[in-house]
């Protein structure tokens, strides 16, 4: 649900886009938020060295539930995300948990 935090964010999904997506997630059984067991500074660590050294990460964003943003500019459903972007939606996505993670 972090990208769908993202889309929200940059304006490619509306508020109830996002609070659709993180129901369908859950309603799926699938998980919807970072585990507390994990930090930030783990996701990404583990994100820019998924495979290869990676600057900027790619993600595809949702625009609806069942359709993904598309990126005209590069013709491409994959959108380049930078660690401030990234950092902000993980935050946004922990504070909806109701996990502990400073405990």
């Amino acid at each position: 649900c972090v990208s769908a935090e993202i889309a929200y964010a940059r304006g490619y999904c509306s508020a109830e886009c996002l609070e659709d997506h993180y129901k369908t997630v859950l309603d799926l059984g699938l998980p919807a938020y970072i585990p507390a067991t994990m930090s930030i500074d783990m996701i990404l660590k583990k994100i820019v060295m998924d495979k290869h050294f990676v600057k900027i990460p790619s993600m595809g964003l949702v625009a609806e539930i069942g359709e993904m943003a598309y990126d005209r500019e590069r013709a491409s459903f994959a959108f380049g995300i930078e660690t401030e972007e990234l950092v902000k939606s993980m935050e946004a996505n922990m504070g909806r948990s109701m996990y502990c993670y400073s405990c």
